[in-house]
């Protein structure tokens, strides 16, 4: 949603904000923040894994991790479902079942979407300020691949109804992030146009085909990579229907007076 001003985002009747940035940074904690202030907060990872693909994940779950449960407050055996490219020994999917899964996750991340759009929709269209007075706040929790949606209609549609605030890593945050990519690789979605020109690139330095590979050296390899290549689409999104601030602003918010007067102060600076 576009604010000419930061006075017209703090008058607003119903404000809805829309967290994007890479995981990591801070959206999903700066989320929790304001649901405990009273915001309705929404979920992307949630209503992927509870929703678009429960029944799926079920019946992984059956078979590859018989002790693990999908919850909410355990979403980890998505990643596992996700997987990642390589030897099957090791861990590792076959290229065409691979892709498969990733379309799977992206068709599922692109209805969570549409699911916040729709609640947007019916929270926005509210006169009676009696009946938005429980309802007047809203967060939405992206994935980080939020920036790898093609449906431009979709983000378009968002950014009319909630204000993107693109969480910003500073160097250091950026560096970790990096570390810990390198120490922990684990399954990611990726552009499918950028994934399959990497993997070329891949070929051609370790002389590996796509699926001969080893999992956890290709995840390593490739992180930083998608990780740059996603910092100019965060940034763009957020110039058109946003801002932009810097991760280390929000760490010393202590009040909910405070948040709405970094969205506010941020705003006027974009000045829309």
């Amino acid at each position: 949603m576009i604010y000419k001003t930061g006075r017209e985002f703090l008058d607003a009747p119903f404000q809805a904000i829309t967290f994007l940035g890479m995981s990591g940074v801070g959206k999903t904690h700066t989320s929790a923040t304001l649901q405990d202030w009273g915001w309705e907060h929404a979920s992307c990872d949630y209503w992927i894994g509870m929703r678009h693909l429960k029944d799926p994940l079920v019946e992984f779950q059956k078979y590859h991790a018989p002790g693990q449960k999908l919850s909410v407050d355990d979403l980890s055996i998505l990643s596992d479902f996700i997987g990642k490219l390589g030897l099957e020994r090791k861990g590792g999917y076959k290229l065409d079942f691979f892709l498969e899964r990733q379309k799977l996750y992206y068709d599922a991340e692109e209805q969570s979407l549409l699911d916040a759009l729709s609640e947007l929709k019916k929270r926005s269209e509210i006169k009676d300020t009696q009946d938005l007075q429980d309802k007047r706040r809203y967060v939405l929790d992206t994935t980080g691949s939020f920036c790898e949606i093609q449906n431009e209609k979709l983000i378009d549609a968002l950014g009319q109804k909630s204000l993107f605030v693109y969480i910003q890593a500073g160097e250091e945050e950026r560096q970790e992030i990096l570390k810990r990519a390198e120490e922990y690789p684990k399954p990611l979605f990726y552009n499918p146009a950028l994934l399959l020109q990497w993997l070329d690139e891949y070929r051609d330095e370790f002389g590996v085909e796509p699926g001969d590979n080893d999992p956890d050296h290709l995840a390593r390899w490739v992180f930083p990579k998608l990780f740059f290549s996603r910092i100019p689409k965060y940034e763009s999104m957020a110039h058109r229907y946003g801002v932009i601030i810097p991760s280390s602003d929000f760490q010393s918010i202590e009040t909910e007076g405070q948040f709405l007067d970094l969205i506010a102060k941020a705003i006027d600076g974009a000045g829309h």
